[in-house]
């Protein structure tokens, strides 16, 4: 299958539930987003869908996914779903390298594991999404919501995060390097050991950020509000900022 024929299939794909309240939450009974990648392959070969869209329409849909020859954790590669509303969706391991997915609707997601290497996500909606250990390196995230999401361990190195709202966000031992953060909101997030390496803070709010054990070597601060921002004797930071 084409790429433009894999575009076409999934955009038919979420217009034929349009009509349908809440169409890709995840079921309330599923459980929560799995902690380690051995457990990857006990996961659905689609994404979650609510119980309100009827059992016989799930059933019709991944039958369809299956007649074109994609496998499901593959099929949004480059996929254009700007736009779309994909609250709570289950995208656990799933690969959406290179797709647009500005403006999109992702709040509560789980894209634990998940590969959105150059993903377009400007604008989009994060918001308490669960994004740990995901590669997102070389994504477009400007302007992105991403509040209290848990971006544990995330590649996000070489991204361009401007504007980007990530306050309250734990991104714990993160990868960030070469990232542009300008103008970002990271008040009151979690930077323990999160490597900041040569990244752009310039302007960018971190009131109130912890910064134990993180890298900023390299980092521009410049014009940064670093008040109430919490460092250690592990923080790697120039002696300018000092």
């Amino acid at each position: 299958m084409t790429h433009a024929e894999r575009q076409a299939f999934w955009k038919e794909f979420f217009s034929e539930l349009s009509d349908v309240d809440n169409p890709l939450v995840t079921d309330e009974d599923t459980s929560d987003c799995l902690s380690n990648t051995s457990e990857l392959e006990n996961q659905p070969d689609s994404p979650n869908l609510s119980k309100g869209v009827e059992s016989t329409k799930i059933d019709d849909l991944r039958d369809r996914a299956k007649r074109a020859g994609i496998p499901p954790s593959q099929a949004f590669v480059g996929a254009d779903l700007s736009g779309s509303q994909l609250q709570g969706i289950n995208f656990l391991g799933f690969n959406l390298s290179g797709a647009n997915l500005s403006g999109a609707d992702l709040s509560g997601a789980k894209l634990r594991f998940a590969n959105l290497d150059s993903t377009n996500l400007s604008s989009a909606d994060l918001s308490y999404a669960d994004l740990g250990d995901a590669n997102l390196s070389g994504a477009d995230l400007t302007f992105a919501n991403l509040y209290g999401a848990d971006l544990s361990s995330v590649n996000l190195s070489n991204c361009d995060l401007s504007g980007a709202n990530l306050s309250s966000a734990d991104l714990n031992s993160a990868d960030l390097s070469n990232t542009d953060l300008s103008y970002a909101d990271l008040m009151a997030t979690n930077l323990d050991r999160t490597d900041l390496s040569e990244a752009d803070l310039s302007y960018a709010n971190l009131y109130g950020a912890y910064l134990g054990g993180a890298n900023l070597s390299g980092t521009n601060l410049s014009g940064a509000d670093l008040r109430g921002a919490k460092i250690n004797d592990t923080t790697e930071l120039d002696d300018k900022w000092l």
